[in-house]
């Protein structure tokens, strides 16, 4: 990363807090509903769930930066890498798909990892879609490409 030293550091503890509060948030939707273990290999909602939503953040923000330029200097390391970091996880995914497989639920665990990967990216497309569309239309608005 370029930039002076104070830059770095604001972008830093920008990442930092926005880590933080994208863990809790997982955190707390994690604890409203059942999660899978080994011993009761449950569909893992509360994941799936998470990684979609985290992906439609993940999309609106690329796709309005694209279309507006670099934007807010807080919203990507903030929101984007901090926030989304901290609240997806690719590591839980994972490890539930495993745990569906050792219980011998091969076919509900191909249904989560397709909803998961090819369902955020789709999420993501779409939010992506919706967010460029916008901020054209706003920008138009405003006399500015």
């Amino acid at each position: 990363m370029e930039g002076t030293r104070r830059e770095r550091l604001i972008f830093s503890l920008q990442l930092a807090a926005g880590g933080a509060l994208g863990t809790l948030a997982r955190h707390l939707i994690g604890q409203c509903m059942p999660q899978p273990s080994a011993m009761d290999p449950r569909y893992p909602w509360s994941t799936m769930l998470i990684n979609l939503v985290g992906s439609g953040i993940l999309g609106w923000i690329v796709a309005a930066a694209e279309v507006r330029g670099r934007g807010r200097s807080w919203v990507w390391p903030f929101l984007g890498v901090g926030f989304c970091g901290g609240f997806t996880t690719f590591s839980a995914v994972v490890h539930e798909w495993v745990l569906l497989m050792r219980a011998g639920q091969a076919g509900l665990g191909a249904i989560y990892l397709t909803v998961s990967f090819v369902g955020g990216a789709m999420v993501a497309l779409v939010t992506g879609t919706l967010s460029a569309h916008r901020a054209r239309r706003r920008g138009a608005g405003r006399g500015t490409p």
